[in-house]
């Protein structure tokens, strides 16, 4: 997989929870996981770049 699809990838995600459902991972496993998945992928994102 090359490093362009993952960071288009992140910002997918990143979009999808930010625009469309911006409580999923909330809902799904909590507050203090939400906010570490979110920033993991953020962190992910950053170092493709």
């Amino acid at each position: 997989m090359s490093r362009f699809c993952l960071i288009t990838a992140c910002q997918a995600v990143l979009g999808c929870l930010e625009e469309e459902n911006p409580y999923l991972l909330t809902y799904r496993f909590g507050v203090k996981e939400e906010l570490a998945l979110a920033s993991g992928i953020k962190e992910l994102q950053q170092l493709l770049l």
